[in-house]
């Protein structure tokens, strides 16, 4: 699986120079991204959402990021209204593609109802990939809000029971999520992490953490570092450090496969980012 994920480097003089020209775009995007990062991550009076809806009080926030699937937001709502949950859904919205906002803004009020209580769009001209997790996380703490946060991804076709689930599983001081794994060696020397059982690794799609934990100063300051794109293992990582429960969770839901996935770019960086986490030889083997 490993060699499955690894780039493969051109040899001829065109395409390395092809390679090192995409290098280049690459890292001056991801400084675009680390300056967003740190004017939304610090300036949170800054932040303006469109607001649709009015969320109950015990409403479960639950907060998705947008990347460039703009057909796939109707069914992503209408999967949330779907949710068997009695307080209802918070949907907060980041998304990380500008150009569709108003088509959101266009979708979003059709689709309210059932468990779907509330939604807040918020937009970043520049994206910042799943860091946007942390940004909310931010909002929600600085609001008073103490509480566990259901993450989701665009990409995921989520049953009824799936937030529930999640929430079922939660606890203070408790990351958990569907994509757990337990690392053995390198990152990909790894097998799922079953329901409950301890995880080195959590991704942050379909996952549910204390607000607190996504609100962590010194996780941010991290995410403020070419790491940005990398949240998941830092999450991870600084959960662990925070002697959080880190586990995996069994909550139903299927992949959609598209060619917009952004992970793929991102496995040799995940990689490497984990072999130099020293906090990493902590985790559970």
């Amino acid at each position: 699986m490993r060699e499955l994920f690894r780039r493969v480097v051109p040899f001829s003089w065109r395409a390395s120079a092809k390679a090192r020209l995409a290098t280049v775009r690459h890292t001056r995007v991801l400084a675009r991204a680390r300056r967003a990062f740190r004017s939304r991550g610090h300036r949170l009076d800054r932040l303006a959402p469109t607001r649709f809806g009015d969320a109950a009080h015990d409403a479960q926030p639950v907060v998705m990021c947008l990347w460039r699937r703009p057909e796939r937001l109707p069914a992503s709502l209408r999967a949330l209204a779907a949710q068997d949950l009695p307080g209802g859904v918070r949907l907060v919205l980041w998304n990380n593609d500008a150009g569709n906002d108003e088509l959101y803004r266009r979708i979003i009020p059709s689709e309210l109802g059932g468990a779907l209580r509330s939604v807040e769009l918020y937009s970043s001209d520049v994206n910042i990939g799943g860091a946007a997790r942390m940004i909310v996380g931010r909002v929600l703490s600085a609001a008073g809000y103490v509480g566990p946060v259901v993450m989701i991804d665009d990409d995921q076709d989520v049953d009824p029971g799936f937030v529930r689930s999640l929430v079922d599983r939660w606890a203070p001081r408790t990351f958990a999520g569907t994509w757990a794994w337990r690392i053995h060696g390198d990152y990909w020397d790894r097998t799922a992490a079953e329901d409950g059982e301890a995880a080195t690794y959590v991704g942050t799609g379909g996952s549910v953490a204390d607000a607190a934990l996504l609100a962590d100063d010194v996780l941010a300051q991290n995410l403020d570092s070419p790491d940005l794109m990398c949240e998941d293992i830092l999450l991870s990582a600084r959960a662990h450090e925070l002697g959080y429960r880190v586990v995996g969770a069994d909550a139903s839901f299927r992949f959609v496969e598209d060619e917009h996935d952004q992970w793929h770019a991102l496995a040799d960086a995940k990689s490497e980012l984990y072999s130099r986490r020293g906090s990493f030889a902590m985790f559970p083997r």
